[in-house]
């Protein structure tokens, strides 16, 4: 089981991969590194997980925004209770989620030659 906070997800999920939108080409992460297939798969699944947590708490800070919104500035941007905006935002963002997945194992990822400066710290919570 992978046990990680709200705030902790994107960096997790650049850890794993990022895409370029255009070209759907993989740029950078875990998954373009040469790994076995077992321990791509199980990232794989790792990174759907994520995945749907990060959109949900995405949405959630959206509506956080909204319900902290105090009016409109002469620019017509919203302008928000900041005291209230960064007290919900700090309590949503450190809550834990759990992830039900198989994690992969640490050592399938120790030798492999990177350039690439991964977070050990993200690793270490998502291999056993």
């Amino acid at each position: 089981m992978i046990t990680l906070k709200k705030i902790e997800l994107e960096h997790a999920l650049l850890t794993i991969s990022s895409y370029d939108p255009k070209t759907k080409e993989l740029l950078s992460g875990l998954l373009k590194e040469n790994l076995t297939l077992g321990t791509k798969r199980k990232i794989q699944k790792i990174h759907k997980a994520l995945y749907t947590a990060f959109t949900e708490f995405s949405e959630d800070v959206k509506e956080i925004q909204k319900a902290c919104e105090t009016g409109k500035n002469e620019k017509d941007e919203p302008v928000y209770d900041s005291e209230k905006l960064n007290k919900e935002y700090k309590e949503l963002a450190e809550e834990e989620v759990k992830f039900e997945v198989e994690q992969f194992q640490i050592s399938q990822i120790e030798n492999i030659p990177s350039t690439a400066n991964y977070s050990f710290e993200i690793i270490e919570k998502l291999a056993i």
